[in-house]
């Protein structure tokens, strides 16, 4: 693709993701603010936390707009520079934060599957790019390095550097699945109502859909990424395409709880439809029903 074409979309996709993010997680924060049921808590806290990493990263991503490629034993990923009054040294700071949010969403993953357990228990850039890499900050690994003479020599830090990585994405997973597990069997055993038994499963499938994204739009794309160069493979079609990917995950990622839970679905379909709301007759009936009732609404 011709550089100046893949700019012109690259940046349009970007800014069109950053805006819609910010629209459905604004709609998403009032749905948990105003229509949460009152079984959910200071669960609800934490919801808004994941809705606001949403924005940081959705606001890095196209403040950085950032260019993610890989050759051979290389991978990295850079910030142009050009036509930019940004000082490389804070640059080379903002890529590191972009980056740090790719661990925070990982992360934050296990820390909700926990939080529900224990509710429940209580030059290559210059010829594919037209940049100069003096021209940008970067991220970037490679594990076949020339020595003096130019002969490839296999680079024990950045394998290393790798390795550790991959393992950070490795532990929340782990944690996510056994958690997972034992949820599900906690929510079989537990003494409550048909009813609460419906609402846990229904945070938990908006859970599991909220892990699969970031599991198929971020963690395996980039775990390739990771791996192959090891192998001295290139990947570009893949690490072109994670460009765009990148900027759409903060769209998506908000959508599973909006749609899952069923006191959110039903103000997205009222708003639709725009059907009426009436009040309740029944007054004087337990608080479970009651809520039931309220739902409704």
């Amino acid at each position: 693709m011709n550089p100046s074409a893949f700019d012109t979309i690259k940046n349009a996709v970007q800014v069109s993701s950053v805006i819609l993010s910010w629209v459905i997680n604004l709609f998403l924060i009032y749905l948990i603010v105003n229509k949460s049921n009152k079984k959910m808590g200071n669960y609800r806290h934490l919801m808004v936390f994941f809705c606001i990493c949403s924005f940081c990263f959705s606001t890095m991503d196209v403040a950085i707009r950032p260019i993610i490629y890989s050759h051979q034993s290389a991978f990295f990923m850079m910030m142009d520079l050009r036509n930019r009054a940004i000082p490389v040294h804070v640059a080379n700071a903002m890529v590191c934060v972009m980056a740090g949010c790719f661990g925070v969403i990982i992360y934050g993953i296990a820390i909700h599957f926990i939080f529900r357990y224990f509710a429940l228990e209580s030059e290559a850039v210059k010829s594919a790019f037209d940049i100069n890499i003096t021209e940008t900050a970067y991220a970037a690994a490679i594990f076949y390095p020339p020595d003096h003479l130019g002969h490839p020599i296999f680079n024990y830090q950045c394998f290393l550097g790798s390795t550790m990585y991959l393992l950070i994405m490795i532990i929340p997973f782990a944690i996510v699945v056994v958690i997972c597990i034992k949820s599900v069997r906690k929510i079989r055993q537990f003494p409550m109502s048909k009813y609460g038994k419906d609402f846990q499963m229904q945070l938990y499938k908006a859970l599991i859909a909220q892990t699969l994204i970031p599991v198929i739009f971020l963690f395996i794309p980039f775990g390739v990424l990771f791996v192959l160069p090891i192998f001295e493979i290139s990947c570009k079609t893949l690490s072109t395409s994670l460009t765009f990917v990148y900027a759409l995950y903060p769209v998506v990622d908000p959508l599973p709880i909006m749609f899952f839970v069923d006191s959110y679905r039903r103000v997205i379909s009222k708003f639709i439809t725009w059907k009426p709301c009436f009040p309740n007759k029944v007054n004087t009936v337990s608080e479970e029903v009651q809520s039931r009732e309220e739902s409704f609404c």
